[in-house]
């Protein structure tokens, strides 16, 4: 029993000490974004490079992205593109405004993954989608939102005639969920829903 203790150990080491910081940003090579200079030009692309115990720092501008966040790991916007390894606490996302751009989405923009965190972004223009975020089937492990804008939330229900607009802004089944200091703004229509089903747990700040 304690071989298998220090094993794991060993492996928690071991895994959290190879994470890298991805960066991302439109003006970098695409390399192997381990600097800015390097960085990928999409956050898609940096979370396919990326893995468990990850940080991804993007840099200001528009990124028109759908997401598929990764098991583990934190993105974090509002970065100027010149903060060297040790200075994450000059990002400020007030300043260095960094938007997703959800108006090609088809159906959701961000996809929530286990212990994951999505942090400092501006999320907007979410018109003819069906959801905004969505969290589901990731059981007791816990999806943070935070620090996070979403703006002119709107979407459209293509089932019923004439079409109902509606905004669905969070579905959350059979997960925890964490949202810190976000803020919903021009909202396009009355309703606003925050579906949570099905064993789900979500905590709202």
């Amino acid at each position: 029993m304690r071989g298998s203790v220090l094993i794991l150990l060993v492996l928690l080491i071991s895994t959290f000490s190879q994470a890298a910081t991805l960066h991302v940003s439109q003006q970098g090579s695409g390399t192997d974004g381990l600097s800015w200079e390097t960085a990928f030009v999409t956050i898609s692309d940096a979370l396919t490079a990326s893995a468990t115990g990850d940080h991804i720092w993007v840099r200001e501008g528009v990124y028109p992205e759908t997401l598929v966040l990764q098991d583990g790991v934190q993105v974090y916007g509002g970065f100027a593109g010149t903060e060297s390894s040790n200075e994450f606490h000059l990002r400020n996302p007030k300043v260095h405004i960094t938007k997703i751009d959800g108006t090609d989405a088809v159906e959701i923009i961000v996809v929530g993954a286990r212990h994951a965190v999505f942090d400092g972004f501006e999320i907007y223009a979410l018109r003819r989608i069906q959801q905004c975020i969505s969290v589901v089937g990731l059981g007791a492990d816990v999806f943070q939102l935070s620090n996070c804008h979403i703006i002119d939330v709107s979407s459209v229900s293509n089932t019923s005639s004439p079409p109902i607009i509606f905004p669905l802004l969070i579905r959350i089944n059979d997960s925890r969920f964490d949202c810190f200091n976000c803020v919903i703004r021009e909202v396009n229509h009355e309703r606003v829903t925050i579906a949570a089903v099905s064993a789900s747990y979500p905590r709202l700040f």
